[in-house]
């Protein structure tokens, strides 16, 4: 799983389908809003992929690591 982030923005992309669905299945279940969204930039690692963007979401870095 990699992640990013943007001012308070954390964005997840996760590697396999187990990624997928325990960070999915966390975010749900806590009530934690999320959006799935595509890399189009060129050139970028993570061009041509869909990763999960959590606005607000930096302060979960941590938790999601331990999923």
């Amino acid at each position: 799983m990699k992640f990013n982030t943007h001012e308070t923005d954390l964005y997840v992309l996760p590697e396999s389908v187990g990624e997928k669905n325990k960070v999915v299945n966390f975010l749900d279940g806590n009530k934690l809003g999320w959006e799935w969204s595509y890399s189009n930039v060129g050139g970028q690692e993570w061009h041509g992929k869909y990763f999960i963007e959590i606005p607000f979401g930096c302060r979960l870095k941590k938790e999601i690591e331990k999923l």
